[in-house]
Formats: structure tokens, C-alpha cells, sequence
């Protein structure tokens, strides 16, 4: 794994960590970063979806899954 993809990876982790602690602002922001450094990073984008479904908005969270499932077709950004 190169530099610039453990960024984003250790923005997820720690975003997880933070919403199973129901810290749920700073989770969404530390989500939304890594998705800003890798958009198509499908683990943030399903994490995302489950977020936006845990709070009440199930079309942007479709929205979130639909870009994962996107991504993981594509594979990597790295491998093409």
C-alpha cells in the first residue's frame, strides 16, 4: 500500500471507531475526508451509506452504496 492510499485508510478507521463511540459528527467528517482524498474507496462509501441510513436519509444513502457498488466494479483507482 502506498502513502497516499493509507491516508485516506486510516481516516476510515478512525471513523468507525468514532461512530460505534457515538461521536457521530466527527466520524462524518473524518468519512467525508477520506472520500475527498479517494472517491472511489468503497469501504467510506458504505460506510457512508450506513450512516446516512442510521440517520434517517435513505436516498442519499442508496446514493452512497450505488457509488460503492460502482467502485467495486472499477476496481482501485490504483490498478487501472
Amino acid at each position: 500500500m502506498n502513502p497516499a492510499q493509507s491516508e485516506p485508510d486510516a481516516l476510515y478507521a478512525a471513523g468507525v471507531v468514532l461512530w460505534r463511540e457515538r461521536r457521530r459528527d466527527e466520524a462524518i467528517r473524518l468519512i467525508d475526508e477520506a472520500l475527498r482524498r479517494r472517491p472511489d474507496f468503497a469501504d467510506a462509501l458504505c460506510m457512508g451509506g450506513y450512516m446516512l441510513g442510521e440517520c434517517g436519509k435513505p436516498e442519499p444513502a442508496l446514493r452512497f452504496y450505488r457509488r460503492a457498488l460502482a467502485a467495486c466494479r472499477t476496481g482501485p483507482a490504483s490498478d487501472r
